[in-house]
């Protein structure tokens, strides 16, 4: 399946645009079931992943379960592994913006996902502008550094 990929070159060869490094950090205690690792997302503090503890070089996320959080309407936490950065692209093509954001600063951690363009029309985005996503947990796909 094209949102899981077995490494990161089949990501990209599949056209996956968000695949970042990552270590598994540690585990979520107040899941039941599975257990469901924290990973560190570059410099960035632990995610929660749906996914089976193993070993991560990698970690990637479809555009579809990354979430916008609308300005008027801010996340008081119901929103899972939030996360705020810097536009730094924002192009609208017809019916749909292409959007990416730069969590940490000078480094290579833009988040790409799309929203219709009255949501980034309503939402006042554009480059230079502050916007908060939240990454869905079950779109987080871990995988190895490498694929043997």
């Amino acid at each position: 399946m094209a949102t899981r990929p077995v490494s990161p070159l089949v990501a990209r060869l599949v056209g996956l645009k968000n695949i970042f490094e990552a270590e598994v950090a540690g585990h979520d205690a107040h899941r039941k079931g599975d257990a469901h690792p924290l990973v560190r997302c570059g410099a960035r503090g632990p995610a929660r992943a749906a996914i089976r503890d193993r070993r991560a070089g990698a970690w990637s996320i479809p555009a579809a379960h990354i979430i916008l959080h609308r300005r008027d309407r801010p996340s008081r936490g119901e929103r899972e592994n939030p996360v705020a950065g810097e536009i730094v692209r924002c192009l609208p093509m017809g019916e749909m913006t292409a959007v990416a954001l730069r969590v940490v600063h000078g480094e290579k951690t833009d988040i790409f996902f799309s929203v219709p363009t009255h949501v980034a029309e309503r939402n006042g985005l554009a480059v230079g502008e502050t916007a908060r996503v939240s990454l869905l947990a079950e779109g987080i796909h871990l995988m190895p550094a490498t694929h043997p």
